[in-house]
């Protein structure tokens, strides 16, 4: 009878108990196998990169050249009436009293390739010392241009020549006797901006590492830079009331009565820089090649960046007489000169009669030059150099 007991009702009620053990055992196995599972340690002997946890917006200290195949911002609808006074093409924005800016922008072969090029209105090429010669770049309006640089020192005549346009002049020190024309005055109605060592500025580590650049050629800035520290320094961003642009604008600049001028070489002092412009009939701009390329935007890789107009001022250069050979260039008074504009050229005259009043030009008979409706490039050379023009 009580094995009969022991079979029917604690028999049973063991093998249950001994399923609970069994399973409650496993199940606690594999919850310490997953918890004894060690985590990887990093290899203190390295720095490990963390994987980022979001898509970060592009710097441009670490991406200095825009992605060709990025998708454009689209071009603003132009405002009836509404001209850029520095082209007289039509104009998208009503900034037409706002100061434009003027940068210094390197030009010797080791600079290459320069950022924000064809994004200027106005472009003048002039001798710095030596050889070299430095490009001011003139913008009314830097929402589009994007990186511009690489950004060098002032000189006398660059602030002189910024001033012209009461511009807003972007620089990065400034040479001696520069520096005290810069805090002089009137010259201090302009107001430069030093933007070297500032939040307006970087150093591209791009330019410096990969394409193996010195210091001096990696100093740059951006449009957002420059208008984001724009609040922070005391600068006048408007023109004053009595100040008016001497530009001249016609739809066809091309000039009556003047001389074939499809090809044209520009000689800086002493002949050793120069500059070949070639006339498209195709869109009818001049090219620049200089260095023995091509010129173009770093910005976009796209080459040659035209120009309607191209205009060739000569006058009085000297050397300073200081070690490095830098020169002195007069921008007042008067001087010579020749326009080139639709494949054809004239002699012309410039003058100025202060260091901060606006360039005018004339025809030879004391006209007014008109300039075609586009962006221009100038050279300052000496009068003891001629362009060869064909």
């Amino acid at each position: 009878m009580k094995s009969k007991y022991f079979k029917r009702f604690f028999l049973p009620l063991i093998v249950a108990l001994l399923s609970v053990v069994l399973i409650t055992t496993v199940a606690c196995k594999d919850s310490n196998d997953i918890e004894e599972t060690p985590t990887p340690t990093p290899n203190t002997g390295t720095l490990a990169t963390p994987s980022p946890v979001e898509t970060p917006t592009p710097d441009p200290d670490e991406t200095p050249t825009p992605d060709p195949d990025e998708t454009p911002a689209p071009t603003p609808t132009p405002i009836p009436g509404m001209f850029n006074p520095l082209t007289g093409q039509p104009w998208a924005h009503e900034v037409g009293r706002n100061r434009p800016w003027a940068v210094s922008i390197g030009n010797t072969s080791a600079a290459l390739p320069q950022h924000g090029l064809s994004s200027a209105d106005i472009l003048y090429e002039y001798i710095v010392e030596g050889s070299e010669t430095r490009i001011m770049a003139i913008f009314q309006n830097l929402p589009e241009s994007g990186i511009i640089g690489s950004i060098r020192s002032a000189r006398t005549y660059i602030v002189e020549i910024a001033n012209s346009y009461d511009a807003m002049l972007v620089h990065a020190g400034g040479r001696d006797y520069a520096a005290e024309v810069i805090a002089g005055s009137p010259l201090t109605r302009l107001g430069t901006l030093d933007v070297d060592g500032t939040s307006m500025s970087y150093r591209d580590q791009y330019r410096r590492q990969t394409l193996g650049m010195s210091s001096e050629h990696t100093l740059m800035t951006t449009e957002q830079r420059l208008m984001n520290g724009l609040p922070n320094v005391r600068i006048r961003t408007e023109h004053e009331a009595d100040y008016s642009q001497t530009l001249k604008f016609t739809d066809n600049g091309t000039p009556s009565g003047g001389s074939a001028a499809t090809r044209m070489e520009v000689r800086f002092y002493d002949g050793s820089k120069t500059s070949l412009f070639t006339y498209s009939e195709t869109d009818k701009l001049y090219y620049v090649r200089q260095h023995n390329r091509d010129m173009i935007d770093g910005n976009s890789g796209t080459p040659r960046p035209g120009f309607t107009n191209v205009l060739v001022l000569q006058t009085d250069i000297k050397s300073t007489g200081d070690a490095s050979g830098r020169r002195d260039v007069r921008t007042t008074g008067e001087g010579p000169g020749y326009f080139l504009c639709g494949g054809q050229y004239i002699e012309i005259t410039w003058s100025r009669e202060k260091a901060y009043f606006p360039y005018s030009y004339f025809l030879k008979d004391g006209t007014p030059l008109e300039f075609g409706v586009g962006k221009s490039y100038i050279c300052i050379i000496s009068n003891a150099q001629s362009p060869t023009i064909s």
